[in-house]
């Protein structure tokens, strides 16, 4: 007896799929999935989507009892000025984390483009420079999304590679000492403001509504969801799984350079250590935000949230002189809580 098998997810017992009727599942899935920025239908999804902002308000008033300086200006645009950097990284690990990938080479990825900034503006002028470093970043994010789909590596394995290989370029880059920089424009960047507000906050307020836009306004949003939900059947609806694939790390490898770029104009320095461990930051912000680590399901706005929740507790732990090597066991923590918390959802939604 010979048994069939469905074009969506190769299910015995069923007939095939005929191209109208997988056509209009794929744009069900869709529909339900690729509202990064929406609110999410689900009830338990809106409820988590909104609890992230439960915990940081939590976060935050435990803060200020324990603090008097955690809700003093100077203090929360200090948060903020650390969002704007740890977000970057964040919501371009979205992307790929979306996508069923994951970057280790993103705080590798912003110390070389910091150093190529710091290298190419007083040789070429500061808005080549800007773009040298920017480029440079994307192109690294382009060398991790075709390593993955054109070797078949896995992205963890990719990724670690092009991590070692951009951190080692920085160290010839910057002779293995941090680089000292001197440029108006430059230093505007990361220290500048309009009106009362830090020039890093307004960029990163642009690119959450860029990010936001193209995951729920454009094409390659419900792709990227559609790849994370289930690759094989995105691939047989006519998605190119490859070429999404790329760029979801391109847009991580750009941000990833504008992070780089913004802090170092706020050091105004470039430094050979820059970004070390931002990645654990930005995939810690990215599965506390909701996003699962299996893919095809999460959001910005829960990005967000798990961006400045990270950001308060660095904050808050150093306002209480807490140790650093506490630090990192607390943010382990948060992360395990995070993952299990994903995992168990993720096994009552099969």
């Amino acid at each position: 007896m010979s048994t069939s098998f469905s074009a969506a997810g190769g299910t015995p017992g069923r007939e095939p799929l005929n191209t109208k009727t997988a056509a209009a599942s794929l744009k069900q899935k869709e529909r339900r999935h690729s509202r990064g920025g929406d609110l999410l239908p689900s009830l338990r999804d809106t409820v988590s989507q909104f609890a992230i902002f439960f915990g940081l308000a939590i976060a935050c008033v435990t803060f200020a009892v324990l603090s008097p300086a955690f809700f003093t200006v100077p203090n929360l645009l200090n948060v903020a000025r650390i969002m704007s950097t740890d977000g970057m990284l964040a919501l371009g690990m979205t992307f790929v984390i979306l996508a069923r990938g994951i970057d280790l080479s993103v705080g590798s990825v912003l110390a070389l483009s910091g150093a190529v900034a710091v290298i190419l503006i007083p040789r070429i002028g500061f808005a080549a420079g800007i773009l040298g470093a920017l480029g440079a970043g994307t192109a690294f994010g382009i060398l991790n999304g075709l390593r993955i789909t054109a070797l078949s590596l896995q992205p963890f394995v990719a990724t670690l590679g092009v991590m070692v290989i951009a951190r080692g370029l920085t160290f010839i880059i910057t002779g293995g000492y941090p680089i000292l920089i001197s440029d108006t424009s430059f230093d505007f960047i990361g220290n500048g403001h309009l009106g009362p507000i830090p020039f890093p906050i307004i960029v990163f307020a642009g690119t959450i509504t860029l990010s936001y836009l193209a995951l729920s306004r454009t094409v390659l949003g419900p792709q990227i969801y559609s790849i994370g939900g289930n690759p094989e059947a995105a691939r047989r609806f006519g998605v190119n799984t490859s070429l999404v694939t790329i760029v979801s790390y391109a847009i991580c490898g750009l941000l990833a350079a504008v992070g780089g770029i913004i802090l170092t104009s706020r050091l105004a320095s470039s430094s050979p250590v820059a970004g070390m461990g931002y990645e654990l930051d930005a995939i810690a912000a990215v599965v506390i935000g909701g996003t699962s680590l299996t893919g095809g399901r999460g959001h910005i706005l829960g990005t967000i949230g798990g961006v400045a929740i990270i950001a308060v507790m660095n904050n808050g732990l150093v306002l209480l002189n807490v140790d650093p090597n506490f630090q990192l066991i607390v943010k382990g923590l948060i992360i395990l809580v995070a993952v299990s918390i994903d995992a168990r959802f993720h096994k009552q939604r099969v």
